[in-house]
């Protein structure tokens, strides 16, 4: 919608006016850069290969030969699903994601007393 504005150039209504215009222009402008930093952080893809928790989880299934088929977006199919469903290779799984989460964050690990 567009309003037509019949006031001279010099009078204080269109001063008024453009710097309402300007105001609202940098306030598009600030949220236009807030909303182009925040799709940059979610769009930016997970890098798998790159989570230490994912590289302790890919390094405890191929201690028992198991690998995350990558046509079905790494996930377990077949025989493998038995494989890791054993019960030392469960163990074997959680065992790494603490390994990990201990080395990523000392403070989980309780001091002696």
């Amino acid at each position: 919608m567009y309003v037509v504005v019949a006031f001279g150039e010099d009078s204080p209504v269109t001063d008024i006016l453009i710097r309402h215009a300007l105001d609202r222009r940098q306030s598009v402008e600030k949220m236009e850069m807030e909303i182009a930093k925040t799709t940059k952080v979610t769009s930016k893809e997970f890098a798998l290969h790159d989570d230490p928790f994912v590289k302790g989880l890919d390094e405890a299934l191929q201690s028992f030969k198991v690998q995350r088929q990558q046509y079905f977006g790494g996930v377990f199919v077949g025989n493998h699903i038995h494989k890791t469903l054993q019960p030392a290779n469960i163990k074997r799984l959680c065992t790494s994601m603490v390994e990990v989460a201990t080395t990523k964050c000392p403070t989980l690990i309780t001091p002696a007393t």
